[in-house]
């Protein structure tokens, strides 16, 4: 009974795939073609013959040899490994996009920090060349005080010098203008307390009768006998 029973549900599947390619075959879902044998089993006389009444049919998968079912499996595993081989390269390529967007912005990174340090080494430069443009100028403005200071210093020594020179002269002459109404032995006179004032300190001076005859004769004009 087996046997039969699996015999004609075999031929009723082989007419239910006739006319579809192998591919299309192993590709068959197995519950509508369950549910077809079933039919065609329970329509089958010899069936009924035996006394047994079909009441579903369950096909578990369609199958071809082992040769042919590894012939089949050959496209989808070829398949599967260029699905892979393409994810992989999406994934090693989407890598690549990440490291250049990466690079790209450790480079702009750069030539923005070497920017800022470019503007800030010429701002330094331009605060140094200010100051040393304003120290310049404080220098200059100090030397030209400096120079107008002993510019007046000079003139103001110059007009001291000239104003204390005329009064000494004005002075001289006018001592002069004095001495001319004088007579001869006053003049003497005081040319010699003059000439005294002008020598050295004497300690003990010893004037004898001779000298003091000689001086006295000079102031008067006279030489005594």
């Amino acid at each position: 009974m087996a046997h039969l029973l699996g015999e004609l549900a075999s031929g009723h599947v082989t007419d239910a795939l006739a006319g579809l390619t192998l591919r299309e075959a192993v590709g068959t879902a197995t519950g509508p073609l369950g549910d077809r044998v079933g039919v065609a089993l329970r329509d089958d006389p010899r069936v009924s013959d035996t006394g047994l009444a079909v009441l579903g049919v369950r096909i578990r998968s369609v199958r071809a040899d082992a040769d042919l079912e590894r012939a089949l499996q050959t496209p989808a595993r070829e398949a599967a490994q260029s699905e892979a081989d393409r994810s992989t390269y999406e994934r090693r390529a989407l890598a690549v996009e990440r490291e250049r967007a990466i690079a790209e912005n450790e480079l702009a990174n750069r030539i923005e920090l070497a920017t800022r340090e470019k503007q800030l080494v010429a701002e330094e430069g331009a605060n140094a060349r200010a100051r040393a443009e304003e120290a310049a100028a404080a220098a200059l403005i100090e030397e030209r005080a400096k120079t107008e200071r002993q510019h007046l210093e000079t003139e103001s020594l110059a007009e001291a010098t000239r104003t204390q020179g005329e009064a000494e002269g004005a002075a001289e002459q006018a001592r002069l203008a004095a001495f001319a109404t004088v007579s001869t032995d006053v003049l003497h006179a005081l040319a010699l307390r003059e000439f005294a004032s002008q020598l050295p300190s004497v300690g003990q001076l010893t004037i004898t009768p001779d000298l003091l005859t000689d001086a006295l004769a000079q102031l008067t004009g006279h030489r005594g006998a």
